[in-house]
């Protein structure tokens, strides 16, 4: 069974909610409990037990702690009832006299908000506005205030946490600034430059403790920012298999981390999206968050839109557009991206793109502005997709099929604009045709620097077709770096066995699944010419058939 099977498979029958038990827990946390020890388990509950390390285990252990006993002991009991989305127990802890009945109001007033609350306004309390604006920034998809208050956070220490005895201090500071440091890798990735965000990302492995779950998302984020700026690091995520084990997270903390990587997993088109989104919509349905609701149900919407169900896919449609009516910008944005996908509408891109602006969503602008500039291309757009492009390090889009990214590419081309940033996206576009369109312009422009020419020679060299490695001989009788790059690559790299343009394109387009009469359609040719290219490909190709074909093209890519 494949990975995303057994994603799929578990996410059928996994429940969040079923008592997983406490094997692995350290014995002196459960014998102190045992015997009702309750300065004991005070002690040791969270710096033996942290919910980091053990997950739904740890949880469910604290919303057994007893009420009005000790304050501190309520208090960790209303925060894991927080994570479970358990509201009577919640209120319960909160009559209970805990030790700050305000934190865990907070908590539970932002999940249950309506989707159009506005940010809540600041109290005073530096540790209460902290909590306050994390959780619904997160909620409603703040993501340029998320940023901007991440990076405070790196700065703030809660003294108020470290000074009410419900937590251990030490272990706090060290989670602490592994929270910090993943929090700010993931707004960094969904807003801000990639490599920051995959950097950020390896930090947090090395930070916290062994075990932590953190240390996980960062290992996966590291991973999905990577594909999504063009590399091939497709790894398998460890998330995932984590989530579905006794350690896994608890609800609500599952809910936000699979939302969160909704955008960077639909780019992997592995069937990890579905999963997910399916998930987070069952949860959020159980937790009782409108907010979070609204968003599952938008990425379970767009995930079923590239397969056999997309027309009651796209049914759904409607009744989302209603919801997102009154939404914060960053839970319509997605909505309406959608939309636009769907009824290949240029208005709902046009809105899709003014919405991610106002929330900092840099995925969702660079994708709307992907799709306008394939509808109606115009040199402003061009313009603003072209400055996102560099800035952000993006280079495969969610939402943005391989026709549309190539078409996108060439508009910007078409402005007069050139960058590396451009040839790397042209180069992950999945078009050999546009990689080369794209590469040759570079190459031609003497206005460049020497730096990007010669990654348009590299670019040529992969693209490896004849015209390509022509181009490549041509640029080898220049002086300097790009001549001397080009003179390697004619060296050093062997040509894509003699395919031609015409064959190179048709075989990507049957790797994607494309019939020879669809093909046919595509190019305006008949269904016997591409058989005839196809037989050609696969003679020099040595490939038994079209699947083995398209592989080896690609592999021929990297």
């Amino acid at each position: 069974m494949s990975a995303p099977a057994r994603h799929a498979e578990t996410a059928t029958g996994l429940d969040l909610w079923a008592p997983v038990g406490t094997d692995g827990m350290p014995a002196e946390l459960l014998e102190a409990f045992a015997v009702s020890d309750w300065p004991a388990v005070k002690a040791l509950v969270t710096k033996a037990a942290p919910r980091g390390i053990f997950g739904r285990q740890a949880s469910q252990f604290r919303s057994r702690l007893p009420l009005g006993i000790d304050p501190a002991l309520t208090q960790l009991r209303g925060w894991d009832a927080f994570f479970q989305g358990d509201w009577d127990d919640l209120q319960a802890c909160i009559n209970a006299g805990p030790v700050d009945s305000v934190e865990l109001e907070i908590l539970r007033d932002a999940m249950l908000a309506p989707p159009g609350t506005p940010p809540p306004r600041r109290v005073g309390s530096g540790h209460h506005d902290a909590v306050a604006l994390s959780w619904d920034f997160d909620l409603a998809q703040r993501v340029g205030p998320y940023r901007h208050f991440a990076r405070v956070l790196m700065t703030w220490r809660s003294q108020a946490i470290e000074q009410r005895g419900d937590v251990d201090v030490r272990r706090h500071v060290q989670y602490r600034r592994l929270q910090d440091v993943g929090l700010l890798a993931l707004t960094q990735a969904l807003g801000g430059p990639l490599p920051v965000a995959i950097a950020l990302a390896q930090e947090a492995q090395r930070l916290g403790d062994e075990g932590d779950v953190f240390r996980v998302i960062g290992h996966d984020l590291a991973a999905l920012c990577r594909f999504a700026a063009g590399e091939d690091w497709k790894e398998p995520l460890a998330y995932p298999t984590r989530l579905a084990t006794q350690r896994g997270s608890p609800p609500v903390e599952a809910c936000g981390v699979l939302l969160s990587l909704c955008p960077l997993l639909e780019i992997r088109h592995d069937g990890l999206l579905p999963w997910a989104a399916s998930l987070a919509e069952s949860l959020s349905r159980r937790i009782g968050s409108p907010r979070f609701e609204l968003h599952a149900q938008a990425w379970r919407v767009a995930s079923g839109l590239t397969g056999p169900d997309r027309e009651a896919a796209a049914r759904e449609i409607p009744g989302l557009l209603l919801r997102a009516r009154d939404a914060a910008p960053g839970l319509a944005a997605p909505v309406h991206l959608i939309d636009g996908v769907v009824h290949r509408r240029e208005e709902a891109f046009a809105l899709a793109g003014r919405l991610a602006t106002r929330s900092g969503q840099v995925w969702a602008q660079q994708s709307a502005y992907a799709w306008l500039l394939a509808i109606h291309p115009t040199p402003r757009i061009a313009m603003r997709f072209h400055r996102l492009l560099c800035r952000s390090g993006w280079r495969r889009l969610v939402l943005v099929p391989h026709d549309i990214a190539a078409d996108a590419a060439r508009a910007v081309a078409e402005a007069g604009l050139r960058s590396e940033a451009l040839l790397a996206f042209a180069a992950a576009s999945g078009s050999a045709a546009t990689a080369f369109e794209i590469a040759k312009v570079h190459l031609a422009d003497a206005r460049l620097d020497a730096p990007t020419r010669v990654q348009a020679v590299e670019l040529l060299a992969r693209v490896g077709s004849d015209a390509a490695r022509e181009a490549v001989r041509q640029a080898a009788h220049e002086p300097g770096s790009v001549g001397h790059a080009a003179s390697a690559f004619l060296e050093h790299r062997p040509p894509r066995l003699g395919l031609t343009e015409r064959e190179l394109e048709i075989v990507e387009l049957a790797g994607r699944g494309m019939t020879n009469r669809e093909i046919a359609e595509r190019l305006l040719l008949s269904p016997h010419t591409v058989a005839r290219h196809l037989s050609n490909a696969r003679v020099k190709l040595g490939a038994a058939n079209r699947a083995e074909a398209a592989a080896r093209v690609g592999e021929l890519e990297h």
